[in-house]
């Protein structure tokens, strides 16, 4: 197992203008076919009634239309049902039928479902298991 930081932690708000992990982010992970992320959600305020989810995409190249076309988990993973401080697990396993397999790059992505102000502290780490290929 290869543990790695996705993105260490870090405060977004919708004063930010891209809720999209930063191109310098990425990660490469041409050597991984399965990925298990902890998303350590330090704090998170929402408009009443929203739903602030999270994206874990992949991609074959580092193009940002390939990554939203490219969701590991159907839906996303819904953070506004956490009490925070908590810990979600998402797990990418190829022996389970993944919405998309881990491909080459891996990156985050927010996405709320309604206008209004929100701001979530969080980290993201994960342990991959690698395919057999090299690093």
């Amino acid at each position: 197992m290869i543990n790695l930081t996705l993105q260490d932690l870090v405060r977004i708000d919708s004063a930010t203008a891209n809720y999209t992990q930063p191109d310098s982010g990425w990660v490469g992970v041409v050597w991984v076919q399965d990925a298990t992320f902890w998303v350590d959600v330090r704090d998170l305020t929402v408009p009443q009634g929203a739903t602030l989810s999270l994206f874990l995409e992949t991609a074959p190249e580092r193009d940002d239309e390939l990554f939203r076309a490219a969701p590991m988990v159907a839906g996303g993973t819904n953070l506004t049902a956490l009490t925070t401080p908590d810990v979600v697990i998402v797990k990418v396993l190829l022996n389970q039928a993944p919405n998309v397999p881990v491909g080459r790059w891996i990156r985050w992505r927010l996405e709320l479902d309604q206008q209004g102000a929100f701001d979530v502290t969080l980290r993201i780490l994960a342990c991959c298991n690698p395919s057999g290929g090299g690093r």
